[in-house]
């Protein structure tokens, strides 16, 4: 049971990391923040996003370091 309340807390957090790392209205700085948050995530649609974020130069860094 507590290692059920756990993981719905883990999926919360990185859903918001998640969120704002593909939000395009935020600056860089935030962004990188949440592609940090997300190093060692190896999730379907966490790859997909890092690999779209190499397009952004101020992304590739964060982003090719966590694929």
């Amino acid at each position: 049971m507590n290692l059920a309340i756990l993981l719905v807390i883990a999926l919360r957090v990185f859903a918001g990391d998640f969120e704002t790392f593909t939000d395009n209205s935020l600056n860089a700085t935030q962004r990188n923040t949440a592609c940090l948050a997300l190093r060692g995530n190896t999730t379907p649609e966490v790859t997909a996003v890092m690999r779209s974020a190499m397009a952004n130069s101020k992304l590739q860094t964060c982003a090719g370091t966590n694929l």
